[in-house]
């Protein structure tokens, strides 16, 4: 079974990224790091604050590589 991360409704991915986002919870950290390359530019958003107020060394480089982002949030 999928979960809302991986669901095939830009939505619902958006919706648990901003979820994830106001929970902090680090063992979502690697589902984080995946939604950082969704095609929705909140998704990615939602994910890259999550991974920040997360705040590990392993958060670190998916947020580097945000940056680079050409739709800036």
């Amino acid at each position: 079974m999928r979960g809302p991360a991986e669901s095939s409704s830009p939505g619902i991915r958006q919706e648990a990224a901003y979820a994830l986002n106001r929970r902090a919870y680090a063992p979502a950290r690697e589902k984080l790091t995946l939604l950082m390359n969704d095609s929705n530019v909140m998704t990615r958003a939602n994910a890259a604050a999550a991974l920040g107020r997360i705040g590990s060394s392993e958060s670190a480089p998916p947020l580097v590589v945000a940056l680079g982002d050409l739709h800036p949030w």
